[in-house]
């Protein structure tokens, strides 16, 4: 049995209801600002001196993949962990891990994702309203962990202001061939000019995907073959057309409750969220089970993560203070690897609280917001795999931000003090004195363009994994070995910003380059574990600088009749140096899109280009990764005027059926990503 369930019924109860649209996040009028929720200041997202990307709830639905990184993987400066369709975790920038932060409605998702590159987000872009995306520095709001970007997912649940009927809703339903995936979701929103209830949920069932050829890479097929025959052995058959063992399953259902008025708003909400994913096998079925080699021994991971949160709103001013608002999540996470025998092998957890307050003031020529952050977590691995040992986490965290704006001249400035405490199991305490700060400055010569040059000092502690691991971590095929005497890693960053919009052409470029002193990594020691015989990582800290860009352009070509026509562009690079020499690890290379997109009325089409360069700038112990090239399609229809009340959607993905294998994966060599996919989704709101 995959996923051991008690809440699919009521899942799939709701997912064939309708549900709320997102209320505070896009505007109803497409001349009002989009808010940017996740900046100190929530800023309107043309005006932030950093790369912002906004998905709204129709941009997700064309965007689905399995898991957040897949979903936000076609981002400007976004590339994904890829661990097959069951768990994947964005990259910003080529950072990753704890160095980007994953929020939930504004406070920590609160999983394992960042501990191993096998275990998923507990958070699904079927049950999200609109996600944003931060690429740079956000320390100042969200802390050190947040010196490579913000991913923010707004589910929607609780309202912030009444939807202006008292009964709304949406479904979607879509069947893929190719992911051999059924997905389905939904919610319920009852309100009055007081008060709402909204209920989602979702569900997800995904077989094994279909991949073009073989599980491993040639070089590896090449490699497996002469460790065979030099033992004397028959090489086994390896696994093609299909990744096997890669089926995903997942099912959420929400409730939130709202009070709201002239006076601003308050909620509280629940959610429960319940995955199974298989980890897949690199050989073919056939011989003795026991002797099939795989990713990792262990067939599947159960998940489940109970999530209660609070937010606050509080619109009316008094004094200095124009609002406040506050938001507090309280989490319990779990997951266990489930072995062949059906037994236990680990188990995770990790329980805690996430909170946070923030006073919005003026104070002369001054806008700005004070805040105060703190968390609580115990985490803890346990089993025969657990290659950490339990550890308490507490954050405290107070940070200021100011802004003064004269004519078209605007300047920021913040700064932020936070203690990060660790209380492990075997190795004891230790405490980081956490201080960061941000200079920055935009201007806007006309409505049309705007400049922004920031600058930002962030102090990252060492996360538990690169202070206490020592064990064999089987995910990354490592043992790897932690440093409890690591100290504070610093980041100097610096960015610039161009955007240009006029009615035919829309221009935004971003280059940033990050300075580290101490980053913190496992590097490989030569050394080879007795017992596992897995090469030994140990962390330690090299200084290293990051540089790179990421450049968009959208542009109205022509129209033909009632067709118009549009064109666009992304390109995004980075490259990762150690200042002694070598390269930084899994650092995605340089992507290019180019993408033509017909639209009507009642239809819209689109066909893109994908182009993933080679994969040659290579730390020591890595392997070339070739570039490939992706065409995909869309095509979406609505039937009930120019409106959202039905629309079908038909996408094709990888048409070609290209072998890409992802270079920022760990296991690029022994699983490509899916091959030719077709979904059709039907989607309806009102």
């Amino acid at each position: 049995m995959k996923t051991a369930t008690t809440v699919s019924s009521l899942a799939l109860a709701a997912s064939m209801a309708l549900a709320a649209p997102c209320l505070a996040q896009t505007s109803a009028s497409g001349d009002e600002p989009i808010i940017v929720t996740a900046t100190a200041l929530n800023d309107a997202q043309d005006e932030a001196l950093q790369g912002v990307t906004m998905l709204d709830r129709n941009a997700l639905i064309d965007q689905l993949g399995a898991g957040l990184g897949e979903t936000l993987d076609s981002q400007p400066g976004v590339a994904s962990t890829s661990f097959g369709r069951g768990a994947s975790r964005p990259i910003i920038r080529g950072l990753g891990e704890d160095r980007i932060r994953l929020l939930s409605n504004g406070t920590a998702q609160i999983d394992a994702s960042s501990i191993s590159p096998d275990h998923a987000v507990a958070s699904e872009g079927l049950e999200a309203q609109t996600i944003e995306v931060l690429r740079g520095s956000a320390a100042l709001a969200y802390g050190g962990n947040a010196v490579g970007g913000v991913v923010n997912v707004l589910d929607g649940r609780i309202l912030e202001a009444a939807p202006g009927s008292a009964f709304s809703g949406e479904a979607l339903a879509s069947n893929a061939l190719g992911f051999d995936e059924t997905q389905a979701a939904g919610a319920l929103a009852f309100a009055n000019d007081r008060f709402a209830v909204r209920v989602d949920g979702f569900i997800r069932d995904a077989g094994d995907f279909e991949i073009p050829g073989f599980a491993y890479s040639a070089a590896k097929r090449e490699e497996e073959i002469e460790e065979a025959l030099a033992e004397g052995e028959t090489p086994e058959d390896f696994a093609e057309g299909a990744a096997e063992n890669s089926f995903s399953e997942a099912e959420g259902l929400g409730v939130g409750v709202s009070r709201y008025g002239g006076w601003g708003f308050a909620g509280i909400s629940v959610r429960r969220l319940e995955s199974s994913y298989g980890i897949p096998k690199a050989h073919a079925h056939g011989g003795d089970e026991e002797e099939e080699e795989e990713i990792f021994p262990g067939p599947f991971i159960d998940l489940e993560q109970t999530r209660y949160e609070a937010r606050l709103g509080l619109t009316q001013g008094f004094g200095v203070i124009d609002a406040v608002q506050a938001e507090a999540a309280l989490v319990d996470y779990a997951h266990s690897e489930i072995e062949e025998s059906g037994e236990i092998g680990t188990r995770f957890s990790n329980e805690g609280f996430d909170a946070r307050i923030e006073a919005f003031h003026t104070l002369g020529a001054l806008q700005g917001v004070a805040g105060i952050s703190g968390s609580a977590v115990a985490f803890s691995a346990l089993g025969e795999e657990a290659f950490v040992t339990p550890t308490d986490i507490r954050d405290l965290g107070m940070f200021v931000v100011e802004r003064l704006e004269t004519g078209a001249w605007s300047f920021d400035g913040g700064l932020r003090y936070e203690q990060r405490a660790y209380d492990n199991e075997v190795y004891g305490e230790r405490s980081f004195d956490l201080w960061s700060a941000s200079l920055g400055v935009g201007y806007r010569p006309s409505e049309a363009i705007t400049l922004g040059l920031s600058l930002s000092r962030t102090e990252r502690a060492p996360t538990e994994i690169e202070l206490f691991a020592d064990g064999a971590h089987l995910a990354t095929s490592t043992f790897e070995e932690g440093d409890p005497g690591l100290g504070t890693e610093t980041a100097l960053s610096i960015e610039g910003t161009a955007r240009w919009t006029s009615d035919r052409l829309q221009l935004q470029a971003n280059v940033f380059h990050i300075a580290f002193e101490d980053y913190t990594a496992f590097f490989d020691t030569g050394l080879e574990d007795v017992d596992s015989e897995l090469p030994i990582f140990s962390a330690r800290q090299e200084d290293a600088t990051f540089t790179g860009g990421e450049v968009s352009a959208s542009a109205r070509l022509f129209a033909r009749g009632d067709w118009a026509f549009r064109a666009d562009a992304t390109a995004d690079i980075v490259r990762a140096e150690l200042d002694a020499g070598g390269n930084a690890p899994r650092i995605p290379p340089r992507s290019f899109t180019l993408g033509f997109t017909g639209e009507t009325g009642r239809f819209s089409s689109r066909v893109e280009w994908v182009s993933v360069a080679e994969a040659e700038d290579l730390a020591d112990f890595e392997t070339v990764t070739e570039g490939y090239d992706l065409f995909n399609a869309h095509i979406s229809f609505r039937p009930v005027a120019e409106s959202d009340r039905l629309v079908v959607r038909l996408d094709g993905r990888n048409l070609t059926d290209e072998e890409a294998r992802v270079h920022s994966s760990f296991v690029k060599d022994l699983l490509p990503r899916p091959g030719r996919s077709m979904r059709l989704a039907l989607s309806s709101r009102f």
